[in-house]
């Protein structure tokens, strides 16, 4: 399946490229990487029987159980396949075994959920070798009636006609594909149009209730950014991720008629810059002007330049925290101990920081904003566009004292003359900062207001997106 997958891949971006694409491609998009197994409905499910395909029609509201098994040990080794068949049916009803030839014995390796107990009996029993070429785990189907299959291909194909797939409560468009990963967790991959993929992505990269030129705005950046990263999880066995690591994809359950509006109006379009579709990265807000690209990620890219944007509405956001706190956090990525002040060292653009110096009792460490966004939790400090704020315990501005009275008081003990010796430090660090993300790109509250401005979708790209060009690709 894997290298299926790939093939259309290729094929996908050599069409477009040569500007001759078919309506539609298909992309896949792993949904869920951590499956220990998944409560699954459809029209069909299809696996491989050795050289045969296997397909099984579900019945209307009947549902099923896919689950990774992995074998745990041999619980006996005979001479004969024929008798490791007889104790293989005798043990069925409870235990799941496979049969695996190792030299001149075979053995009945027991099955189980990476998600069950251990067996306490398991560890007294003996290892088998595996038979070279053979794998490690095995995908098990198990249907509404009771009936268990497992299946040694690395692949379960689940597809519909009429009504979705669905995985618990969520509904896809297209098929859905179980697999292991690199990691041996199952994975679940939506395999669908790119147009029915943005249907899932725009209302969850932007508010469906939002006016519909920013919405349009917004699909020519996900199908832009789509095309453009086609494989980026390569190795993974999918084109893209449902996180915004990628962009956010919530299926067929989350579709919205406004998103769904901006979508068809915009099919097959792209963003192009010297006749190659364009890397479209967006963020939520820049505080008022964008980035270039070389101050967050080095690179200089000809369309990822600075704007201002006063159409913009303002945001600020706070992020306050006590000292232990920070101390813990930075950390990883400086040895401080017992920290004296946060200081903003040098700005970098439009007001963001480019590196702060922190001083403790072992010395001052320079690090740079990007390194104290990622310790500190980028979904809380929202940018690296901010001002510092400190303060002692009682939440007023923080000044540097002596402890004399401290001192007086504890004299005498140990703990209290090494306490009184120590400079006092603030109780608490305080972020306060303006914009959401790396401010590169679109930003999706400033396609917002120049959308109540009038702007159509074409300028707000435009605007955003230095020298570009839109065009149809489909």
């Amino acid at each position: 399946m894997r290298t299926m997958l790939l093939t259309t891949l290729v094929l996908i971006i050599v069409l477009l490229l040569t500007s001759e694409a078919t309506a539609n491609p298909t992309i896949s998009i792993g949904w869920s990487e951590q499956h220990g197994a998944a409560e699954v409905s459809a029209e069909f499910i299809s696996w491989r029987n050795g050289q045969q395909i296997v397909t099984r029609n579900i019945p209307d509201g009947a549902s099923l159980r896919v689950a990774l098994v992995i074998p745990r040990k041999s619980i006996l080794n005979v001479e004969s396949k024929a008798a490791a068949i007889w104790m293989q049916h005798a043990l069925q009803p409870v235990w799941a075994t496979r049969i695996v030839r190792s030299g001149s014995t075979y053995a009945l390796m027991l099955l189980g959920s990476e998600q069950e107990a251990k067996i306490p009996w398991e560890m007294d029993t003996c290892f088998a070798e595996w038979t070279r070429g053979s794998t490690n785990t095995a995908l098990s189907i198990t249907f509404d009636t009771g009936e268990t299959v497992y299946t040694l291909d690395r692949s379960v194909l689940l597809k519909s006609a009429i009504r979705q797939v669905q995985i618990g409560a969520i509904s896809f468009r297209g098929d859905i594909v179980f697999n292991p990963n690199r990691s041996n967790v199952l994975t679940s991959i939506n395999v669908l149009k790119i147009e029915d993929y943005l249907r899932g992505v725009v209302p969850n990269e932007m508010p469906a209730s939002w006016p519909l030129e920013a919405l349009k705005a917004q699909a020519l950046a996900a199908r832009s950014y789509a095309v453009r990263q086609f494989g980026k999880h390569r190795q993974d066995g999918f084109d893209l991720c449902s996180t915004v690591h990628c962009q956010a994809f919530a299926g067929a359950s989350s579709e919205h008629p406004q998103s769904d509006r901006a979508v068809a109006a915009t099919k097959g379009e792209v963003i192009t810059y010297g006749g190659t579709i364009i890397d479209a990265v967006y963020h939520a807000h820049s505080g008022g002007h964008t980035r270039n690209s070389e101050y967050v990620w080095g690179g200089v890219v000809s369309y990822l330049k600075g704007v201002a944007i006063p159409e913009e509405p303002p945001y600020t956001w706070t992020r306050r925290i006590t000292v232990l706190e920070f101390e813990r956090r930075i950390r990883n990525i400086a040895p401080v101990l017992f920290v004296l002040s946060v200081n903003i060292n040098s700005y970098a653009d439009t007001n963001h920081v480019n590196r702060l110096t922190i001083s403790s009792l072992s010395g001052n460490h320079t690090i740079s904003a990007q390194q104290l966004r990622s310790a500190m939790n980028a979904a809380l400090m929202r940018s690296t566009k901010f001002d510092i704020l400190l303060y002692d315990r009682y939440l007023l501005p923080y000044r540097a004292t002596s402890r004399p009275e401290l001192f007086a008081l504890e004299v005498g003990r140990v703990g209290g003359i090494f306490h009184g010796l120590l400079p006092t430090q603030p109780a608490f660090i305080e972020f306060v900062g303006r914009g959401f993300g790396h401010g590169v790109g679109m930003s999706q509250w400033g396609a917002y207001g120049l959308a109540l401005n009038g702007e159509n979708y074409q300028g707000i790209v435009r605007r955003f997106y230095t020298g570009v060009r839109l065009t149809k690709a489909w």
